[in-house]
């Protein structure tokens, strides 16, 4: 558990200092839903979606991915509805539901914020040596508080944790995680929830060995979390406005084009843009990292970055480049450019 502790330590000093004015904000960046997402788990519940507090932990939060990758923030950007993100590193099922009067109760807005999603319970089971029946508890409690606080409830399932996550992972903790899972999905409508968002059911979620699903055996890769928002959004998909599917922006010309850069180690890339498109950003496909810093267009219509390209090993390095329509309720346009590097230089072809 020590161990642990450590490794979660870790975790949030490096957060902290990367999205340490954002833990709480509003619609965030839009990302393309992915088709694959498991299973829908139906629920009878008519209650409506208006905007939605996301709970407890770090995979929640996001840590590990870039400001825009987590999932709660693709499911705001591609629902149409307002987010508020109060998870955070380390965060246990128990501690978050002893904060509810204070951290989510007073947070509550029958017409803008009434949804609270449930994520949490590895924690508990990892650092704090709670079984699956400690879990049960508490969460009953914590669907009790929220509904009587006029909350939609929505509860999620646990993504697997691997034995090398931590070599104090046990297998008899990953059996915790997968009681706990089927406790939830048999009992969720009869402790009061509303929903049930089963992303332990996700067929990518399955092997938490996976190094493109995974970061760690525990934290979703950039490609889990796009599938973990498409699930939360399939299961719930009755319930969110109508006009969640938003059209483009109609001045959406987007075109990029690659050159050789200044220097033999670099490339760049370059386009011209329609006057509705905000910023322009470039990822790395694999990863979803930013491999350039964003560029803010303030109605400019061309765009051009230098990409470093001298560290990357070699062969194909394929680069998202994306276009969004503002700074918060967005529309994101993408297209791909792959770079050949040899030697740490970028070559012809582009």
């Amino acid at each position: 558990m020590a161990e642990i502790a450590a490794i979660l330590d870790t975790y949030k000093v490096a957060i902290d200092a990367q999205f340490s004015d954002r833990r709480v904000r509003l619609v965030p960046a839009a990302a393309t839903t992915p088709t694959s997402t498991g299973a829908t788990t139906t629920s009878p519940s008519t209650a409506a979606i208006r905007g939605v507090l996301f709970e407890v932990d770090s995979i929640t939060f996001g840590a590990g991915l870039q400001d825009g990758q987590q999932y709660p923030k693709l499911i705001g950007a591609s629902a149409g509805i307002p987010v508020m993100n109060d998870a955070y590193v380390g965060d246990t099922l128990a501690n978050a539901f002893a904060k509810y009067d204070q951290q989510d109760a007073p947070k509550f807005n029958g017409s803008s914020l009434n949804t609270i999603s449930i994520l949490g319970g590895i924690n508990d089971i990892l650092s704090n040596g709670s079984t699956d029946v400690v879990l049960r508890d508490v969460i009953t409690q914590f669907v009790a508080k929220a509904k009587a606080t006029g909350f939609v409830v929505v509860l999620c399932t646990l993504t697997p944790v691997g034995t090398k996550f931590a070599a104090s992972v046990t297998a008899a903790q990953q059996g915790y995680v997968t009681a706990y899972n089927a406790w939830l999905r048999a009992n969720y409508l009869s402790i009061g929830a509303d929903y049930l968002v089963d992303f332990a059911a996700i067929p990518e979620a399955q092997d938490p060995a996976s190094t493109t699903y995974y970061q760690d055996q525990l934290h979703p890769m950039a490609p889990l979390a796009a599938l973990m928002a498409a699930k939360w959004r399939s299961t719930l998909a009755a319930a969110l406005p109508a006009q969640s599917i938003t059209a483009a922006p109609a001045d959406d010309a987007f075109s990029v084009q690659a050159k050789a850069g200044s220097t033999a180690g670099q490339v760049t890339l370059f386009g011209s843009v329609g006057s509705q498109w905000y910023n322009v950003g470039f990822h790395n496909t694999t990863d979803g990292r930013h491999v350039s810093p964003e560029i803010v267009l303030n109605g400019a219509s061309t765009f051009s970055a230098n990409i470093d390209v001298s560290a990357l090993p070699n062969g194909p390095f394929p680069i998202d480049v994306s276009v969004w329509s503002g700074p918060t309720a967005q529309i994101r346009k993408t297209t791909r450019v792959t770079i050949n590097v040899s030697n740490g230089a970028a070559i012809s072809p582009f």
